[in-house]
């Protein structure tokens, strides 16, 4: 299976190819108000208002850096009735994919309750990689309920 790449403050993380509806460079953002300091802001994409979520800041509490590599993975918000609200995740270092079936990433013992969206490792030539399962961070981090005022 394909998987993109990306570092989130220095490790890297991979997340499924057919997740990803597009990369784009970073893009001046809206701020946004009143929601968590994880949701970086909202930008204009392809017609829709779209939250972009900083991955550097939900994983690692710090602030994606701004690097040419820095990059704004588009995803849909994972809910058929809501295929058209994309969501963008910032990240740094997206400029590589693996090829890797999902059962070579292995649980390391450290069970996370906080971030459960953060799955097993594998090892790769530049070192160990984590994998990010997308649903289970959108059902934690739905920025779509959040700027609608909505509970998730």
């Amino acid at each position: 299976m394909l998987l993109l790449l990306f570092s989130a403050g220095g490790p890297l993380y991979a997340m499924e190819s057919k997740d990803v509806v597009e990369v784009i460079p970073r893009v001046s953002l809206r701020p946004a108000v009143n929601l968590p300091s994880y949701v970086s802001g909202l930008f204009n994409y392809r017609g829709v208002v779209a939250p972009v979520i900083d991955l550097c800041s939900l994983i690692q509490g710090r602030s994606s850096c701004q690097n040419l590599s820095s990059r704004i993975i588009m995803v849909t918000s994972g809910n058929s009735a809501d295929k058209d609200q994309f969501i963008g995740l910032l990240s740094e270092g997206v400029t590589d994919t693996i090829s890797r079936p999902l059962n070579a990433f292995h649980a390391t013992g450290l069970n996370s309750q906080i971030k459960p969206y953060l799955g097993g490792m594998t090892l790769d030539e530049r070192g160990m990689v984590q994998i990010l399962h997308l649903n289970v961070l959108l059902e934690q981090v739905n920025p779509h309920h959040e700027l609608m005022g909505i509970d998730s």
